[in-house]
């Protein structure tokens, strides 16, 4: 098979998500999630030294995140988060809100800590019901389209990052930013649930 025909089929394919309005709203969820991805791995960096932390410190706490990942990924093993979706959302939200105006060192390192447990199992459960909702023959396919969601989300948030940057001191274009993660996540993952009862 050519690449024009994979191509032309993977485009066959996708058509028929349009008639998948839970997979189209998981879709939607994974690419604004990209918000807070891009606020926390493109800038954990500037918060820190905010915070005044010193360079020194970077890899450990790079192998800190690791860590965190790993205990994440753990318990996400072990649990079903598919029904806390929206406590998931709320509570990375709010301790990424609290670190950023928390002024002492070690209670803005601690909710980092707390933020990247449901930040993870959060990410987990959204890849896990993208597959969930795919129809098994264009899984690949769907991935890959959201992949490509993502990809374009992150480069738009990345670009009006840049721009109010310009205006704002960073901490105001991060509340902003969680703001506008926590309406629009709010609003699809209430319409997702509305979604599967009417299912």
């Amino acid at each position: 098979m050519t690449s024009s025909e994979s191509f032309k089929k993977i485009i066959t394919e996708l058509k028929n998500i349009k008639y998948q309005n839970k997979l189209i709203i998981i879709i939607g969820l994974y690419g604004i999630f990209q918000i807070i991805s891009q606020l926390f791995y493109q800038f954990w960096q500037v918060s820190f030294l905010d915070k005044e932390f010193s360079k020194t410190y970077f890899g450990l706490l790079y192998v800190l995140f690791q860590i965190v990942a790993i205990f994440s990924n753990a318990l996400f093993s072990r649990h079903n988060f598919s029904n806390l979706l929206i406590p998931l959302t709320i509570t990375l939200s709010g301790a990424l809100l609290i670190s950023i105006f928390t002024p002492d060192k070690i209670l803005f390192l601690i909710f980092i800590i707390i933020f990247l447990v449901p930040f993870n199992v959060y990410n987990n459960q959204l890849i896990v019901n993208i597959q969930k909702e795919s129809d098994s023959n264009i899984v690949a396919s769907v991935i890959s389209l959201a992949g490509t969601v993502s990809s374009i989300i992150s480069m738009i948030v990345l670009w009006i990052i840049g721009i109010l940057n310009n205006y704002f001191e960073f901490w105001f274009v991060e509340v902003v930013l969680i703001a506008i993660f926590i309406i629009l996540s709010l609003f699809l993952l209430i319409l997702y649930s509305h979604q599967k009862k009417l299912d």
